[in-house]
């Protein structure tokens, strides 16, 4: 995935590396292409740029091949990450930025009900959660989803594995 090198803090250019690479950031999350307005929505709590400066960076990034534009909606661009692998696709991706079955999730972003519940929970609570949920996907198999709620079932544990790692490295920080 695209990253610009980093230009130190106070030399000149470093304001606009530093959002360029915001940007590419919160594209890397991205599982479908999005608005420059969805982007500005996402970057602007983390950045002093105004809305100009931001589309004039994506813009920018455009121009060097780190976005593609891919269409546009209401005379707005869509932009997304060049074209990967699908090898590299399924080694980058976190469980998270995968969904069975729709984007209803997928498109919450960083508000995922399974990322909030680890927010919440305690590991031992979330791990409960998370088998009781692998539990209803396998017992529903045979009369509502066949093989879709098994391949749910198995992403919920992908879920829970990623999630559990992420607790046990912020609480081995603290």
């Amino acid at each position: 995935m695209p990253t610009l090198n980093p230009i130190k803090k106070g030399d000149p250019g470093w304001k606009v590396r530093e959002l360029e690479n915001l940007i590419l950031d919160t594209m890397k999350r991205a599982t479908k292409p999005n608005t420059g307005w969805d982007i500005y929505q996402k970057v602007k709590t983390k950045t002093s740029a105004n809305g100009d400066e931001i589309c004039e960076r994506m813009h920018s990034l455009h121009q060097e091949d780190f976005l593609n534009i891919t269409g546009s909606i209401d005379a707005d661009f869509l932009y997304e990450l060049p074209e990967v692998t699908e090898k590299n696709r399924k080694i980058n991706k976190s469980a998270l930025d995968q969904q069975i079955d729709g984007d209803h999730y997928t498109k919450m972003d960083q508000y995922q009900p399974w990322e909030v519940a680890a927010n919440w929970l305690t590991p031992e609570e979330l791990k409960g959660a998370m088998k009781l949920t692998v539990i209803a996907y396998l017992a529903r198999e045979a009369d509502k989803g066949g093989d879709k709620d098994i391949e749910k079932a198995a992403h919920t544990m992908q879920i829970y594995l990623e999630l559990k790692s992420k607790m046990e490295n912020k609480n081995a920080h603290k």
